[in-house]
């Protein structure tokens, strides 16, 4: 009995902590879970807005797996994944890592004033002052 009361308690207390997850689990289902349920289904169909749509099972997918187009775009999208991943990833933990060896701190400050300073300015106001100089 005891333990339910200071578990109520608990809970109550998180209760905001709680209610600010409410707009992302909200997100989550309206654009996420929803069209993912609907899509599957949609998948197996030959598909219409109007009027009843036709049942055709693996269909669809036999006819994208024997398609050409299908397979450079899917290479298209692991080769920028793949890039992407390193170059947003992998480099800058590499990069991160070296610059916490570095022994002097100005040279340390320094590189990461470097580093971080293109973050700091938009990138219309580059663009703007380029096209102005130029």
């Amino acid at each position: 009995m005891m333990h339910s009361r200071i578990r109520l308690k608990k809970a109550a207390s998180n209760l905001a902590l709680y209610s600010m997850l409410l707009p992302t689990l909200i997100y989550l289902v309206v654009f996420v879970f929803y069209p993912l349920a609907k899509g599957i289904p949609m998948s197996f169909q030959n598909f219409s807005f109007v009027g009843a749509s036709k049942w055709v099972g693996m269909a669809n997918y036999i006819k994208m797996f024997k398609d050409a187009e299908f397979w450079r775009a899917f290479n298209n999208t692991m080769y920028f994944a793949f890039w992407n991943t390193v170059l947003g990833v992998v480099l800058p933990c590499a990069l991160s890592i070296m610059l916490s060896e570095f022994q002097s701190p100005k040279l340390k400050s320094f590189t990461q004033t470097v580093l971080y300073l293109p973050n700091l300015f938009s990138w219309v106001v580059i663009g703007s002052t380029f096209m102005l100089l130029l």
